[in-house]
Order: C-alpha cells, then structure tokens, then sequence
C-alpha cells in the first residue's frame, strides 16, 4: 500500500508542476490525447471483456442464480478495477498500478466475497421486479421463471391443480399452522404442481370469532376448494374493567359505573344465603329463587358472578381440559358450546358445534349429534380406533342422559371401532348431584353392556355455578353487555364490571374469566 500511495503522490506533483506553464499546459493535453487512444487500444480486449462480465451480472440476476450472480459481479469487478485504475494511471505516467492494486484487492478477496452476499441479499427481493419491468429477464409477474411451452394436456393441468387444491384443503384444515404459514406452504405446492396461483381465499369472519376460508387455484383452467371455518388468528381480547359505585336507585348512572342500591341489596342477599344452600343439597328452595334471580329475574346486574365461585369452576375447568385430547370435540349449542370453547382456550383443538332449533330443541340436538357422528365415522370403519370427545353442561343431568340415550345407544354397535368420552361440568349448588350423578352412570352402564366392552366413559367435574349457564346474554355470540363479579359481606360488598370493548363480545369475556385471564385485576374480588 505504501508503495501505491507514493507513487500515485508523486505522479500527481508531476502532472501539476507540468500545468504551470503555458507551454507545459499544451503539451500535457496532448500527451493525455495520446496516452487515451493508446488505452484504449492496448485496453480493448479487457474492455470488452468488463462488458461482458456486467451482461452476464445482468443474466444471472434476472434467472436468480444468487451463486452465478456473486461470481458474475466479483468477476465484474475484478475487471473494471485494473481497466479504471489503468486509465486514470495512464493520464498520470504510472505504469503497472493497475497489477499492484488488483494484488492488494485479492489479498482481501474473502472481505469483498461477504460484501457481495450481504448485497446480494439485500437487493434480490426487489432486482426481480426490477427488471421485468424494463424488459430484462424471461420471469412472470410472481418472480418465476417462464415456460417456454406449456407441455400438459388440458385434463393433466385440472389433474395437477385439483391435487394442489386438495392438498391446500388439508393445511387450511390444520389449526396448528397460521395462515401465513399455510400461504408459505401453497407457494411450495405452487411450484411443484406447475401452477399459475394457489392462494387463501376468506369469504366470511363472525362475530364467533370464526373466518371461513377456501383455497384458490389457477394454472389455464381455475379451481375453489371447499369451504373451510378455523379460528381467527391471534384474536385479541379487548376491554375495560370498572369499580362499581353503588348510589341512590333513582341517581345511577351504569355508563359511569354507578348500579343502584337496591343492586347491591340483590347481591348481599345473595351471599348471606350461600351457606344454608350449600349444607342442604336437597333443598333448591334457594336454587329456584338465588340461581334463578341471577339468570333470570336480576334486572340491569343480571348474570353477575359471586366471585369465589370462579375460582372453583376454573379448578374443574383445569381438570376437563386434562381429558381432551385429539383434533376436535362435539358440543350442543348454547351452554355446551360455550364450556367447549373456554374447555379448548388457547389450544388448537376444534369445537364442532350442533346447533339449536327453536322447538323441541333437546330431542332435536341429540338426534343432530347421532347424524354427525354417522357422517363422521364415513371412511373410517377400517381403522383401528376412533376417539370421539363430547363436552356438555350438566345441572339435572337430562342432557347427558339425553346424549347417552338418543345419540350414543343407536349407534354403539354399528362401530366397533369407536370409543366415546362424555365430559360433563356438573353444577352442584341446590342439586341432589349425587343422585343426578347415579342416574347419568347407570345410563352409562347399561351402554356398556349392550356393547359388551368399555365403550364409554363418563367423566364429572364437579363446580358450585357454571359460568354462563343459562344466561343468554353470556351464551350467544352477538352481546356486549358487562361480566359483574362481586365479593363480599353485609359491611363491605366489592363489585367490578367487565366491559367488552372492538370485536370483543360478553361470551368472549366468560371464556377468558374461566380461564384466568382476569384473576388479580380485580382487587378483592379475583
């Protein structure tokens, strides 16, 4: 290097003491001439070549050949730095810089190799784009290579996109992947089965939280995939909590937080009668007019929650959630629905909902839930075992009962090869539930029997209040009513509400309630 700079300094004292002098001037302008037009001459076969290496740099970008491009801009370089720096050593009178610098440059080859990857990264997403759009490179619109001639048959290319379709179909089915995650996995498909597009279209998002989406496919004919409901992805949980101030019943203001007196009377009551209920199982005096009055005839604060009550369904809440296993699990709208999705909070598992008609809806839903088992266990006959899951409510049991009757005694011959797990949540507060309990198990017994092996199995998990039992408002899907939770005594009630704020609904609150969400935000309380 030090040979380099002193002999570029000295040169350049030359040149300039040569300019001082009209004379020396002009004959430094004509000597330049002279030594251009011999560059060039001596120069052109380099030259030439340097035009080269930056058509091929040119080529291999627009094929995206990342290793021919790193090559063909290092060799690019390689050449114009000797044709540079020779042309400009020319105009000076120095002669072989050009082989001393290009010897410096090789000694720090492998700095200049990491230069031209980071580069390389940098600009290959765009270059692309790039130049299509002034005509350079043989790519389409998606970056991809152009068929010079489309070879397939026209029932090939059906062929090949209905297998890209179905195959999309699968991972739109997977809730484990995120539909980032799915396009990423179409882009792979895309290519392998030489199609034009392969994409998510989503046709419709409810206030369930639910999108239904299907795959798109296109190479010269186009193809939709069948309809497909998943979960948003990474549906956010939004909302506002208040303390409320109890005031006098004709000043309140429920916006601002205030709930009037005779609320706060509701509720005290309420507490004060909790340990008599809880002695004396047979007696649902209390049931019909404390559980009742919450669900049914409490006016502005109705559906509120005693919060000690929380903490007991989200332990047995805990406890179902140990049974589930597999892909999915069948419910019955609207309660049993509900302790599916809080059951299945934050997991992949899938909640297959049979819905409710508006009559005779507890024959009707079981008969549904027999159907879609038979739908179900289509194709499936010959596999070794099939597990299926249902998760219900249980207060006097004539659901369960009901599931065990209608939709499981028709059918537990008829596939031998499926096993059936009954998860019920029974609420214990005014019930005989052991007597409920025994009821359900004979049932269950009796199931087995006819099957002449363990079939069935009935799991209980037992709580005081079932979170949103009953309470419409809680239940279906389209409220943004507030959750009360209070606590207590006669001297010192504390009571907060839950405001579902965006997207969020009531039934959204309900679930998260169940499962921890809001435990330690509301002081005294949870």
């Amino acid at each position: 290097m030090d040979i380099i700079q002193s002999q570029v300094i000295q040169a350049g004292i030359k040149f300039v003491l040569g300019l001082l002098t009209p004379v020396g001037a002009f004959i430094k302008a004509a000597m330049a001439i002279i030594d251009v037009v011999k560059f060039f001459i001596q120069r052109a076969a380099q030259i030439m070549e340097l035009v080269k290496a930056f058509t091929d740099s040119i080529k291999a970008i627009a094929g995206g050949n990342v290793g021919a491009v790193a090559k063909s801009i290092e060799n690019a370089l390689g050449r114009a730095v000797p044709v540079l720096i020779g042309f400009l050593a020319s105009l000076l009178g120095i002669g072989g810089l050009a082989d001393k610098v290009l010897g410096v440059i090789r000694k720090i080859r492998q700095r200049i190799e990491n230069a031209i990857v980071k580069f390389w990264n940098f600009i290959k997403g765009r270059a692309g784009k790039l130049l299509s759009k002034v005509g350079v490179g043989n790519k389409d619109k998606k970056g991809k290579a152009k068929k010079e001639k489309e070879t397939r048959t026209q029932e090939e290319m059906k062929h090949d996109l209905h297998k890209g379709i179905s195959e999309g179909t699968k991972l739109l089915k997977e809730e484990s992947l995120d539909k980032k995650e799915i396009q990423k996995r179409l882009d792979v498909l895309e290519e392998t089965y030489d199609l034009k597009e392969l994409k998510i279209v989503t046709t419709k998002i409810d206030k369930e939280g639910k999108e239904t989406s299907h795959i798109e496919g296109e190479v010269n004919p186009k193809e939709k995939g069948v309809d497909v409901t998943r979960d948003l992805d990474n549906k956010e949980l939004k909302y506002s909590i208040q303390k409320i101030a109890f005031v006098k019943n004709e000043e309140y203001d429920i916006d601002k937080g205030e709930y009037p007196e005779s609320a706060r009377k509701q509720m005290q009551n309420f507490i004060g009668s909790i340990p008599k209920e809880l002695i004396n199982l047979k007696d649902n005096t209390l049931r019909k007019k404390m559980i009742r009055g919450i669900r049914k005839i409490w006016d502005i604060e109705k559906g509120a929650i005693y919060s000690p009550f929380v903490r007991e369904y989200q332990k047995a809440l805990g406890e179902m959630k140990k049974e589930i296993a597999g892909e999915y699990i069948l419910t019955l709208e609207t309660g049993g629905s509900l302790l599916g999705d809080a059951a299945i909070y934050g997991t992949k598992t899938r909640n297959e909902k049979i819905s409710k008609a508006k009559e005779e809806h507890k024959t009707q839903q079981t008969k549904d839930l027999k159907r879609y088992i038979e739908n179900f266990m289509i194709g499936k006959e010959n596999d070794k075992e099939v597990n299926i899951t249902i998760v219900e409510t249980m207060v006097s049991g004539s659901s369960a009962n009901n599931i065990l009757n209608n939709s499981l005694s028709p059918i537990i011959n008829k596939y031998p090869n499926a096993n059936f797990k009954l998860l019920l949540m029974q609420e214990t507060i005014g019930m005989d539930y052991k007597e409920k309990e025994k009821e359900v198990k004979s049932n269950e017994i009796v199931l087995n029997e006819l099957a002449k092996a363990n079939k069935v199995q009935v799991h209980f998990f037992k709580t005081t209040y079932t979170l949103g039992e009953d309470v419409a408002v809680q239940t279906e899907y389209n409220h943004k009513e507030p959750v009360i939770l209070f606590n207590g005594s006669d001297d010192a009630l504390v009571a907060y509400k839950i405001n579902p704020t965006g997207d969020t609904t009531t039934r959204d609150i309900v679930i998260a309630l169940g499962n921890g969400k809001f435990n330690g935000k509301l002081k005294g309380v949870l």
